[in-house]
């Protein structure tokens, strides 16, 4: 009966050990499980947050962009209406500025292209020069070859 009793003891400590074991884990599972749904929830609303504050800046972006080109469109009519000028007068005046930079433009890209035949012209004139003096080099050479070459072997 003792051995009995002891093993129904030992039976009991063991079982109450596992239903400790098994509710320590259920804790902290339940724990984990908590604090992964507040993860989720902060990221969550961060995102949120960031897609908000992204959809603000662009409103705003457009708002200021829309204010702008309003404002700078009064003021045009402004000017014309302050200078007596028509819609012809604008057109000329703005065709006057094109034709400016346009000269401006092409004058520039003229003397870069005249700058640039001018030092192919040059380099061109070097490299000849350089290729008749070697072609100098090489007759002289040739020539105290064989008159050297003349006296060795005619003798």
């Amino acid at each position: 009966m003792a051995t009995t009793k002891a093993q129904i003891n030992q039976c009991n400590v063991a079982q109450d050990n596992a239903m400790k074991q098994f509710n320590a884990g259920e804790k902290n599972a339940a724990a984990k499980f908590n604090a992964e749904i507040k993860n989720q929830r902060a990221q969550f609303n961060a995102s949120n947050r960031l897609v908000v504050a992204q959809a603000n800046a662009q409103w705003r972006q457009n708002v200021a962009t829309l204010n702008s080109a309003a404002k700078n469109e009064a003021n045009r009519q402004h000017v014309m209406t302050a200078n007596a000028m028509t819609q012809s007068t604008m057109d000329q005046i703005w065709q006057r500025e094109r034709d400016v930079m346009s000269m401006a433009w092409k004058s520039h890209e003229s003397a870069a292209d005249r700058a640039n035949a001018i030092i192919m012209a040059q380099m061109s004139a070097d490299a000849q020069a350089a290729a008749l003096k070697a072609q100098e080099r090489a007759a002289n050479s040739r020539s105290i070859g064989n008159f050297f070459g003349g006296l060795l072997f005619s003798g």
